[in-house]
């Protein structure tokens, strides 16, 4: 935070901060005018009881074209300098009462700049280059020099600007203003009054249903999410094992297809798909689950003089593939990898191994 401006007398006091947060606004058809519309925020903290306890106000200000940041100084001797016009209160601007409450300021039209905050908040928005550029030669934020930025800044004419260290928000901004430059005591609002014993008892009696229930909500979701919870670890530990099971080896565009069908699928889907007595053995934690098939259906025309093959048709398919299943965290066995051996035409016979017994 920037300190910018401080006005008044004590009592009814008010400083005027910046975060340097500024935007152009300039509507599409006036882009090539001879004004931009530059906006800075500037927070305001009041003094005065029958002011509001701060203030968020989004200034606009209509500037020279070429303070626009992509302008280049055209004077030689150093920065060119652009007086804000005119200034408006932009859309989103608002106050905090004392009673903590947030009230939405109205857009102002147009008028002439008077007050000595607006104007510094104004210059800034207007020179925005010559500002950030100061804030960079200064160290940027989280290293910055007082002395260089307000050195920085002297072309614009507004004095010195105060650094509020350790300051991010209107919030801490105004606790260190109360207690360390004004020393006074904050006017209370009407949430700020004493309350009754009947007013605490009710509050602690409405917090403490509020935290019953919360316990409740708690032990609700964490019964519903709790087996969701569990299925996903069993499902990544028992990945973890197939991987170990594959020992990163190639596998062929057949087996791929193949695993992406039937990897994780329960042992009894693949004894079921295999069809009568497949063959199971098992070996080091591991059961395979084997099945072969094959086809001949090649013929030939010899001559009987010659001996010679006239012709030949039909053609030779052969699948040899096991199943390798290990059991998972619950010792349910699944699915962990395939492996075939094949022969004929686009992966023969064990093409037709491509769906589970469920689709």
């Amino acid at each position: 935070m920037l300190m910018l401006h401080a006005q008044g007398d004590p009592g009814d006091r008010e400083l005027y901060f910046t975060q340097l947060m500024m935007a152009d606004r300039t509507p599409m058809d006036a882009m090539l005018g001879t004004t931009s519309i530059r906006e800075i925020e500037v927070f305001g903290l009041y003094e005065n009881a029958g002011k509001p306890d701060w203030t968020v106000l989004k200034l606009q200000f209509e500037c020279p074209a070429d303070s626009a940041p992509s302008a280049t100084p055209r004077r030689a001797t150093g920065p060119a300098v652009a007086a804000p016009q005119r200034w408006r209160m932009g859309e989103r601007s608002y106050q905090f009462t004392r009673d903590a409450d947030n009230v939405p300021l109205p857009a102002t039209p147009w008028q002439s700049l008077s007050n000595p905050a607006y104007r510094k908040a104004g210059m800034l928005a207007c020179n925005e280059l010559l500002t950030r550029s100061a804030l960079h030669a200064a160290g940027g934020w989280d290293a910055l020099d007082p002395a260089r930025f307000n050195a920085g800044l002297a072309p614009l004419g507004i004095g010195e600007v105060i650094s509020v260290a350790q300051a991010t928000s209107i919030v801490t901004v105004g606790s260190f203003v109360w207690r360390d430059i004004w020393k006074a005591q904050k006017p209370g609002g009407a949430r700020d009054r004493r309350l009754t014993e009947a007013e605490i008892a009710k509050n602690r009696s409405e917090l403490a249903a509020v935290g019953a229930k919360m316990e409740t909500l708690d032990a609700e979701a964490r019964a519903f999410a709790q087996p969701i919870i569990e299925a996903d670890r069993t499902e990544q530990e028992f990945l973890a094992i197939a991987r170990k099971v594959q020992a990163g080896r190639k596998v062929t565009e057949l087996e791929g297809s193949m695993l992406m069908v039937w990897l994780g699928k329960p042992e009894a889907l693949a004894l079921a798909r295999l069809g009568a007595n497949p063959q199971v053995t098992e070996a080091s934690g591991m059961r395979f689950i084997s099945y072969s098939d094959e086809a001949d259906t090649r013929s030939a025309v010899v001559s009987a003089a010659s001996g010679r093959v006239l012709s030949q048709s039909g053609a030779y398919t052969s699948c040899d593939v096991s199943f390798v299943t290990v059991p998972d965290k619950t010792q349910a066995w699944r699915v962990a990898d395939i492996r075939i051996r094949s022969e004929g035409p686009a992966g023969g016979m064990c093409r037709s191994l491509l769906n589970t017994p469920e689709n």
